[in-house]
């Protein structure tokens, strides 16, 4: 076998240290080799010599291979060493990271200077928390200290003068201090300063006020002492108040006329709407009112929708149900926006249903219809025509640069009711008027006279007293 067979590049690491030990064992297991050296002729002694320089280099290499070893292991003795005992035994990063960085370093030899690296950070630290313990113990014995000492600010202790304690000399509580730093300004001192003055040069110690006090309380005693709390409850308005919520109470009700014009001509639009469909079922001979309208309806558009769908004729015309859907479909749209207004955004199931009933629909009879529809739609005439009448009195009073005059504005509107009275379109009753009351009764053209009788005997038959004032003196009605 040739030599370079076993050819293996080293360069002293762990790893090439166990190929070149690997090396060796197989060059001097090759020298051991007793078998008989084959071969030709000459060819025996060749192995032999073969074998025997294979033995001889693989124990060189063995000892190579231990020294390189026995260096490795030296080096990381010397690199704990050097760690340990230089720069004063700290062990910096540089340290470990050159540590670590040897192949033949142990994860024990690691461990052991990482350990020691810990308690060293740990100590340093422990040392900057002393000196910060020292430094705060130093400061809370110089508080209590200061704590202690009775000594008022800007005086110094003198058994030899009353009480004690004498002003320091140019310190604040010194009474040329405050009239030597006026002096270098150029100016007087304030009468403040001068009273504070006399007050130190009459001072009198007592046993509630062994020393006097600095500028700064007695400025504060003088001021409390001078000062008067005086509460009194002024209605600086007096008058005016009255005439100013009375003029904010008529402002929102003019204002609400005036803004509410175009919600007032919708809802004008839907109950024209809702006439012309009322109109048009009670001319083809339809009604509205009782149970079951809306079920009815539905019924009806499934008999037209299966008729059609089995190509027949439509049984029912569909003008008729149609009529029925606007007047529905208006019925909802009106009652929403009610609900809306009352209410705000959240409107329950059963307070929706209210005001479905409340309005112009199916469950109403087609007289009913007429009669609410109608009177619906004189209200909401009057509060377009008298939201219009405001509006252009309000923009003629702005155009010239003068105010709105609230009592023409009031004028707009009692002239429009006294001469646009509502009526049932149906009774011809004065809605406008009470026919309740003598007043409204006497008017001429009015038909409340009538109205008035008609209650007065349909309450005497419910056994109903009635009275009437004559001559200042109440009188039972027979």
């Amino acid at each position: 076998m040739a030599l370079m067979d076993f050819s293996i590049d080293t360069s002293g690491s762990p790893q090439d240290v166990q190929r070149k030990q690997a090396l060796a064992d197989a060059l001097m297991k090759q020298g051991m080799d007793s078998s008989a050296a084959a071969g030709g002729k000459g060819g025996g002694w060749i192995t032999a010599l073969n074998r025997g320089l294979a033995g001889a280099l693989g124990g060189y290499q063995q000892g190579q291979a231990r020294q390189e070893e026995q260096q490795g292991r030296d080096s990381v003795r010397q690199q704990l060493a050097a760690a340990l005992q230089g720069n004063g035994g700290k062990i910096d990063p540089q340290t470990m990271i050159g540590l670590a960085s040897n192949p033949w370093a142990t994860p024990g030899q690691t461990s052991v200077v990482t350990h020691v690296a810990d308690m060293q950070n740990q100590q340093a630290r422990q040392a900057v928390e002393d000196q910060h313990w020292k430094a705060s113990y130093q400061l809370q014995k110089e508080a209590a200290a200061r704590a202690a000492d009775k000594t008022p600010a800007g005086f110094m202790a003198d058994p030899a003068v009353p009480g004690g304690y004498k002003p320091i000399p140019g310190g604040p509580a010194d009474p040329s201090y405050l009239s030597n730093a006026m002096a270098a300004k150029g100016t007087d001192l304030p009468n403040s300063a001068k009273e504070y003055q006399f007050y130190l040069k009459t001072f009198q110690p007592t046993p509630d006020a062994p020393q006097p006090m600095d500028y700064g309380t007695f400025s504060t005693a003088k001021a409390r002492a001078a000062a008067t709390n005086v509460t009194t409850n002024v209605d600086t308005k007096g008058p005016d108040k009255y005439d100013t919520v009375m003029g904010e109470g008529l402002a929102k009700s003019h204002s609400a006329l005036s803004n509410g014009v175009e919600d007032a001509q919708a809802r004008a639009r839907d109950l024209a709407a809702m006439q012309g469909a009322v109109d048009a079922i009670q001319k083809n001979g339809g009604t509205t009112g009782g149970m079951g309208q809306a079920q009815a309806l539905e019924v009806a558009k499934t008999i037209n929708a299966g008729a059609a769908a089995l190509g027949l004729g439509q049984p029912i015309d569909e003008k008729g149900i149609s009529d029925k859907e606007f007047l529905t479909k208006f019925n909802r749209q009106i009652a929403g926006a009610q609900a809306k207004g009352a209410m705000g955004s959240r409107v329950t199931n059963f307070e929706m249903a209210n005001y479905l009933k409340a309005n112009p629909g199916l469950e109403m009879s087609i007289t009913g219809n007429q009669r609410l529809i109608g009177i619906q739609a004189q209200i909401e005439q009057r509060n377009v025509a008298v939201g219009n009448a405001i509006r252009a009195a309000s923009a003629e009073a702005v155009g010239a640069g003068q105010r709105v005059n609230p009592a023409k504005i009031e004028k707009i509107i009692r002239e429009y009711d006294e001469t646009h009275h509502i009526k049932d379109p149906v009774t011809g009753q004065d809605l406008t008027q009470s026919y309740t009351l003598p007043e409204f009764q006497s008017r001429p053209g009015s038909s409340n006279q009538a109205l008035s009788n008609d209650n007065k005997a349909n309450m005497k038959k419910l056994g109903a007293k009635t009275y009437e004032k004559i001559d200042g003196v109440w009188h039972e009605v027979q």
